[in-house]
């Protein structure tokens, strides 16, 4: 927006995705799966992630497939819109918060009721049936 001849008086934020410096994939990872980042001991390693695997190292969805031993690209700025992995194929249902699933990358509408080392960990809000919106600020629940 400018005001008069140019002076700027807002600016949009550009969503972008994020490359942790020296990460890079344990395993091969798909587009647009759910990732954490681990730290091995020797080494910083970005995994797929679910409910209970990494789901507190949660740090976005991966932006194109990649194979391990290569850096990963992360779409992580809260706000961005997504296509995630959806468990079995399933919709997302509008409106409605999405949650890491039981399976690796993968997210659903439902959250799985909270059991002994499974988190419930919410990622953003469907905003179609196969889109979300990335809320970094998840509330979780550990069971």
């Amino acid at each position: 927006l400018y005001i008069g001849s140019h002076m700027p008086i807002a600016r949009a934020i550009p969503i972008g995705t994020t490359r942790i410096p020296g990460a890079l994939a344990d395993g091969d990872i798909r587009a647009n799966a759910a990732v954490a980042v681990i730290n091995d001991g020797s080494s910083i390693l970005i995994v797929e992630c679910s409910n209970s695997s990494n789901a507190n190292q949660f740090i976005g969805f991966a932006v194109s497939s990649v194979s391990s031993g290569e850096p990963v690209s992360v779409h992580s700025a809260r706000g961005s819109v997504v296509s995630p992995i959806l468990k079995d194929g399933d919709p997302l249902n509008l409106n409605e918060p999405v949650f890491l699933s039981g399976i690796l990358g993968e997210v659903t509408s439902g959250p799985v009721p909270p059991t002994h080392g499974v988190v419930v960990f919410q990622v953003g809000l469907a905003l179609s049936s196969n889109q979300l919106t990335l809320n970094t600020d998840a509330k979780t629940s550990i069971g």
